[in-house]
Protein backbone atom coordinates (compact mmCIF):
# COMPACT_ATOMS: atom_id res chain seq x y z
CA UNK A 1 0.00 0.00 0.00
CA UNK A 2 0.66 3.62 -0.66
CA UNK A 3 -0.75 6.59 1.17
CA UNK A 4 -1.75 10.06 -0.17
CA UNK A 5 -3.43 13.01 1.63
CA UNK A 6 -6.51 13.18 1.00
CA UNK A 7 -7.75 17.39 0.73
CA UNK A 8 -11.52 18.68 0.91
CA UNK A 9 -11.90 20.17 -2.56
CA UNK A 10 -13.73 19.41 -6.27
CA UNK A 11 -12.30 16.60 -7.79
CA UNK A 12 -11.57 17.34 -11.20
CA UNK A 13 -10.08 15.96 -14.48
CA UNK A 14 -7.38 18.24 -16.41
CA UNK A 15 -7.14 17.79 -20.53
CA UNK A 16 -4.62 19.65 -22.32
CA UNK A 17 -4.09 19.29 -26.68
CA UNK A 18 -2.75 21.78 -29.07
CA UNK A 19 -6.34 23.34 -29.51
CA UNK A 20 -8.58 22.47 -26.52
CA UNK A 21 -7.84 22.76 -22.24
CA UNK A 22 -11.14 21.65 -20.22
CA UNK A 23 -11.56 20.92 -16.33
CA UNK A 24 -14.20 18.16 -15.90
CA UNK A 25 -15.82 17.36 -12.93
CA UNK A 26 -16.47 13.40 -11.95
CA UNK A 27 -20.20 13.58 -14.01
CA UNK A 28 -18.06 15.39 -17.07
CA UNK A 29 -19.57 18.70 -16.20
CA UNK A 30 -17.15 21.28 -17.58
CA UNK A 31 -15.59 23.94 -14.78
CA UNK A 32 -13.54 25.62 -16.96
CA UNK A 33 -15.23 29.47 -16.50
CA UNK A 34 -14.82 29.01 -13.46
CA UNK A 35 -11.17 28.28 -12.76
CA UNK A 36 -9.19 30.71 -14.98
CA UNK A 37 -5.91 30.37 -12.82
CA UNK A 38 -5.96 26.75 -13.82
CA UNK A 39 -6.77 27.30 -17.32
CA UNK A 40 -3.85 29.81 -17.43
CA UNK A 41 -1.43 27.55 -16.08
CA UNK A 42 -2.92 24.82 -18.56
CA UNK A 43 -2.15 27.48 -21.89
CA UNK A 44 1.43 27.83 -20.75
CA UNK A 45 1.88 23.95 -20.86
CA UNK A 46 -0.04 24.26 -24.48
CA UNK A 47 2.16 26.80 -25.53
CA UNK A 48 5.44 25.59 -24.28
CA UNK A 49 5.19 21.71 -23.77
CA UNK A 50 3.44 20.64 -26.54
CA UNK A 51 5.77 17.35 -27.37
CA UNK A 52 3.27 16.33 -24.00
CA UNK A 53 0.14 16.77 -25.74
CA UNK A 54 -2.39 15.35 -25.40
CA UNK A 55 -2.12 15.07 -21.50
CA UNK A 56 -5.08 13.93 -19.38
CA UNK A 57 -4.55 14.55 -15.28
CA UNK A 58 -6.66 13.69 -12.19
CA UNK A 59 -6.42 15.71 -9.13
CA UNK A 60 -8.35 17.89 -6.80
CA UNK A 61 -8.95 21.34 -7.34
CA UNK A 62 -8.69 22.86 -3.50
CA UNK A 63 -7.88 26.64 -1.87
CA UNK A 64 -5.04 25.34 0.57
CA UNK A 65 -5.21 26.60 4.11
CA UNK A 66 -2.00 24.98 4.85
CA UNK A 67 0.34 21.84 3.04
CA UNK A 68 -1.98 19.28 5.05
CA UNK A 69 -5.73 21.49 5.00
CA UNK A 70 -7.69 22.77 2.43
CA UNK A 71 -10.65 24.83 3.30
CA UNK A 72 -14.25 23.29 2.00
CA UNK A 73 -16.14 26.90 2.81
CA UNK A 74 -13.86 28.60 0.04
CA UNK A 75 -13.65 26.27 -3.04
CA UNK A 76 -17.66 25.92 -2.08
CA UNK A 77 -17.57 29.65 -2.46
CA UNK A 78 -15.57 29.71 -5.75
CA UNK A 79 -17.80 26.95 -7.19
CA UNK A 80 -20.76 28.75 -6.63
CA UNK A 81 -19.90 31.54 -8.52
CA UNK A 82 -21.11 32.70 -11.95
CA UNK A 83 -19.79 36.30 -12.61
CA UNK A 84 -16.99 36.19 -14.72
CA UNK A 85 -16.03 39.91 -12.98
CA UNK A 86 -16.44 38.48 -9.28
CA UNK A 87 -14.74 35.29 -10.32
CA UNK A 88 -11.33 36.94 -11.65
CA UNK A 89 -11.25 39.09 -8.06
CA UNK A 90 -11.88 35.82 -6.01
CA UNK A 91 -8.43 34.45 -8.15
CA UNK A 92 -6.32 36.70 -6.07
CA UNK A 93 -8.83 36.76 -3.02
CA UNK A 94 -8.82 33.01 -2.61
CA UNK A 95 -6.19 31.36 -5.34
CA UNK A 96 -7.58 27.98 -6.21
CA UNK A 97 -4.54 25.01 -6.54
CA UNK A 98 -5.10 22.10 -8.71
CA UNK A 99 -3.73 18.99 -6.77
CA UNK A 100 -2.57 16.28 -9.32
CA UNK A 101 -2.37 12.91 -7.85
CA UNK A 102 -2.70 10.80 -11.13
CA UNK A 103 -1.56 10.58 -14.70
CA UNK A 104 -3.89 9.07 -17.25
CA UNK A 105 -3.12 9.91 -20.49
CA UNK A 106 0.88 11.64 -21.37
CA UNK A 107 1.90 12.39 -24.91
CA UNK A 108 -1.41 10.70 -26.61
CA UNK A 109 -0.46 7.53 -24.75
CA UNK A 110 -3.23 5.90 -22.22
CA UNK A 111 -2.11 4.98 -18.76
CA UNK A 112 -5.44 3.95 -17.21
CA UNK A 113 -4.50 0.00 -17.64
CA UNK A 114 -0.62 0.76 -16.20
CA UNK A 115 -0.40 0.02 -12.41
CA UNK A 116 -0.86 2.91 -9.70
CA UNK A 117 2.93 2.97 -9.05
CA UNK A 118 4.03 3.43 -12.67
CA UNK A 119 1.37 5.73 -13.13
CA UNK A 120 2.51 7.79 -9.96
CA UNK A 121 6.62 7.71 -11.21
CA UNK A 122 5.05 8.80 -14.55
CA UNK A 123 3.25 11.41 -12.81
CA UNK A 124 6.64 12.46 -10.83
CA UNK A 125 8.82 12.80 -13.58
CA UNK A 126 6.75 14.87 -15.45
CA UNK A 127 6.04 17.51 -12.44
CA UNK A 128 9.90 17.20 -11.83
CA UNK A 129 10.24 18.11 -15.81
CA UNK A 130 7.61 21.27 -15.25
CA UNK A 131 9.50 22.79 -11.63
CA UNK A 132 6.10 21.72 -9.84
CA UNK A 133 6.04 21.11 -6.74
CA UNK A 134 4.42 18.67 -4.14
CA UNK A 135 2.06 20.04 -1.89
CA UNK A 136 3.31 23.54 -0.61
CA UNK A 137 1.00 26.12 0.73
CA UNK A 138 3.85 28.72 0.90
CA UNK A 139 4.81 28.20 -3.49
CA UNK A 140 2.26 29.60 -4.97
CA UNK A 141 1.95 27.76 -8.03
CA UNK A 142 -1.31 27.05 -9.78
CA UNK A 143 -0.80 22.90 -10.49
CA UNK A 144 1.15 21.03 -7.94
CA UNK A 145 1.19 17.49 -7.16
CA UNK A 146 0.53 15.00 -4.52
CA UNK A 147 3.34 12.49 -3.81
CA UNK A 148 2.81 8.76 -2.18
CA UNK A 149 4.06 7.83 0.92
CA UNK A 150 4.60 4.59 2.37
CA UNK A 151 4.38 4.65 6.03
CA UNK A 152 0.49 5.32 6.32
CA UNK A 153 0.12 6.02 9.98
CA UNK A 154 2.60 7.88 10.47
CA UNK A 155 0.99 10.29 7.58
CA UNK A 156 -2.36 9.91 9.23
CA UNK A 157 -1.07 11.16 12.74
CA UNK A 158 0.65 13.78 10.57
CA UNK A 159 -3.43 15.03 8.74
CA UNK A 160 -5.13 14.52 12.30
CA UNK A 161 -2.29 16.93 14.27
CA UNK A 162 -2.88 19.37 11.65
CA UNK A 163 -6.98 18.88 11.50
CA UNK A 164 -6.74 17.67 7.76
CA UNK A 165 -9.65 15.61 5.91
CA UNK A 166 -7.69 12.22 5.72
CA UNK A 167 -5.72 10.11 3.96
CA UNK A 168 -6.14 7.46 0.71
CA UNK A 169 -4.46 4.26 0.72
CA UNK A 170 -4.04 3.02 -2.71
CA UNK A 171 -2.55 -0.61 -3.81
CA UNK A 172 0.84 -0.22 -5.40
CA UNK A 173 -0.99 -2.57 -8.11
CA UNK A 174 -4.27 -0.88 -8.64
CA UNK A 175 -5.49 0.36 -11.99
CA UNK A 176 -7.36 3.33 -12.45
CA UNK A 177 -10.76 2.63 -12.85
CA UNK A 178 -13.45 5.78 -14.00
CA UNK A 179 -16.98 6.49 -11.75
CA UNK A 180 -16.39 3.29 -9.40
CA UNK A 181 -15.58 2.54 -5.52
CA UNK A 182 -13.05 -0.12 -6.12
CA UNK A 183 -11.10 -1.82 -2.26
CA UNK A 184 -8.11 -0.82 -4.06
CA UNK A 185 -8.59 2.57 -3.31
CA UNK A 186 -9.61 3.19 0.74
CA UNK A 187 -10.11 6.76 2.38
CA UNK A 188 -9.45 7.35 6.07
CA UNK A 189 -10.73 9.78 7.30
CA UNK A 190 -9.87 12.06 10.23
CA UNK A 191 -13.27 12.50 12.55
CA UNK A 192 -13.95 14.67 15.10
CA UNK A 193 -16.67 13.70 18.17
CA UNK A 194 -18.74 15.91 20.02
CA UNK A 195 -21.72 15.74 22.67
CA UNK A 196 -24.81 16.56 21.27
CA UNK A 197 -28.81 17.31 22.10
CA UNK A 198 -31.77 15.63 20.47
CA UNK A 199 -33.80 18.63 19.68
CA UNK A 200 -37.22 16.42 17.43
CA UNK A 201 -37.04 13.48 15.11
CA UNK A 202 -38.63 13.84 11.23
CA UNK A 203 -40.97 11.03 10.55
CA UNK A 204 -40.74 11.83 6.85
CA UNK A 205 -37.39 11.21 6.34
CA UNK A 206 -36.02 10.00 9.30
CA UNK A 207 -33.39 12.51 10.24
CA UNK A 208 -32.45 13.52 13.75
CA UNK A 209 -32.17 17.22 14.46
CA UNK A 210 -29.56 18.17 17.28
CA UNK A 211 -28.08 21.32 18.74
CA UNK A 212 -25.54 22.53 21.35
CA UNK A 213 -25.73 25.45 24.05
CA UNK A 214 -24.43 28.51 22.77
CA UNK A 215 -24.90 32.12 24.60
CA UNK A 216 -27.37 30.13 27.13
CA UNK A 217 -29.72 28.95 23.70
CA UNK A 218 -30.16 25.81 22.20
CA UNK A 219 -28.61 26.27 18.72
CA UNK A 220 -29.61 23.61 16.07
CA UNK A 221 -26.33 22.20 14.79
CA UNK A 222 -27.47 19.66 12.16
CA UNK A 223 -29.14 16.64 11.60
CA UNK A 224 -28.03 12.55 11.52
CA UNK A 225 -29.67 9.91 10.33
CA UNK A 226 -26.36 7.05 9.51
CA UNK A 227 -24.96 5.03 12.09
CA UNK A 228 -28.24 4.97 13.96
CA UNK A 229 -29.50 1.33 12.99
CA UNK A 230 -31.75 -1.56 14.68
CA UNK A 231 -32.87 -1.50 18.45
CA UNK A 232 -30.78 2.21 18.90
CA UNK A 233 -33.17 4.11 16.38
CA UNK A 234 -36.54 2.13 17.92
CA UNK A 235 -35.58 3.45 21.36
CA UNK A 236 -34.67 6.82 20.02
CA UNK A 237 -37.88 7.27 17.85
CA UNK A 238 -39.82 5.51 21.11
CA UNK A 239 -38.42 8.49 23.15
CA UNK A 240 -39.19 11.09 21.01
CA UNK A 241 -42.98 9.71 20.62
CA UNK A 242 -43.42 9.55 24.04
CA UNK A 243 -42.13 12.99 25.17
CA UNK A 244 -42.63 14.83 22.39
CA UNK A 245 -43.79 18.87 22.77
CA UNK A 246 -45.20 19.63 20.38
CA UNK A 247 -45.15 18.75 15.85
CA UNK A 248 -44.17 21.11 12.68
CA UNK A 249 -45.15 19.18 10.08
CA UNK A 250 -43.49 15.52 10.29
CA UNK A 251 -41.04 16.73 12.45
CA UNK A 252 -41.87 15.72 16.17
CA UNK A 253 -40.10 18.22 18.80
CA UNK A 254 -38.61 17.31 22.09
CA UNK A 255 -37.12 19.40 24.87
CA UNK A 256 -34.09 19.07 25.89
CA UNK A 257 -33.07 15.68 27.68
CA UNK A 258 -31.33 13.07 25.26
CA UNK A 259 -27.92 13.29 24.67
CA UNK A 260 -25.73 11.51 22.32
CA UNK A 261 -22.27 11.12 20.59
CA UNK A 262 -21.42 11.50 17.65
CA UNK A 263 -18.32 11.24 14.99
CA UNK A 264 -18.45 14.34 11.86
CA UNK A 265 -16.01 15.27 9.90
CA UNK A 266 -15.84 18.94 10.84
CA UNK A 267 -18.16 22.21 11.33
CA UNK A 268 -19.29 24.43 8.15
CA UNK A 269 -21.29 27.84 9.02
CA UNK A 270 -22.54 26.09 11.87
CA UNK A 271 -23.35 22.93 10.76
CA UNK A 272 -21.98 19.40 11.32
CA UNK A 273 -20.54 17.69 7.97
CA UNK A 274 -21.26 13.94 7.65
CA UNK A 275 -22.32 13.06 11.29
CA UNK A 276 -22.69 9.50 12.58
CA UNK A 277 -24.15 8.24 15.65
CA UNK A 278 -22.01 6.83 17.85
CA UNK A 279 -23.94 6.19 21.07
CA UNK A 280 -26.26 7.47 23.49
CA UNK A 281 -24.52 9.07 26.76
CA UNK A 282 -27.14 8.32 29.21
CA UNK A 283 -23.73 9.96 31.51
CA UNK A 284 -24.01 13.23 30.12
CA UNK A 285 -26.31 16.00 31.34
CA UNK A 286 -27.59 17.83 28.77
CA UNK A 287 -26.89 21.13 29.62
CA UNK A 288 -23.34 20.23 29.77
CA UNK A 289 -23.71 19.68 25.50
CA UNK A 290 -22.76 23.29 25.31
CA UNK A 291 -20.59 25.46 22.16
CA UNK A 292 -17.68 25.54 24.27
CA UNK A 293 -17.04 21.92 25.24
CA UNK A 294 -17.72 20.70 21.56
CA UNK A 295 -14.65 23.19 20.63
CA UNK A 296 -12.64 21.90 23.40
CA UNK A 297 -13.46 18.64 21.94
CA UNK A 298 -12.43 19.42 18.78
CA UNK A 299 -8.95 20.79 19.57
CA UNK A 300 -8.18 17.46 22.18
Amino acid sequence: MYYEIKYDGFRCLLYIDEEEIDLYSRNLISLRTGFPEIVKEATRIQNEYNEDLPILLDGELCVLESDIRASFSQIQKRGRLKNIEKIQQHTLLSPVTYLVFDLLVIGGKPLKSETYINRKQQLQSWMNKMSYPTVNHDFQTSIQWIPPQSDGESLFNQVKSKKGEGIVAKRKNSLWISGKRTPNWLKVKRLFRGFFIVTGFDEGNGYVHIAVIKDKKLEQIGLFSHGLEGKDREALIQIVQNNQKGRKGTLIKVSPGICVELEFLELYNMQLRHPRFVQFRLDIHWEDCTWEALQTQMDS
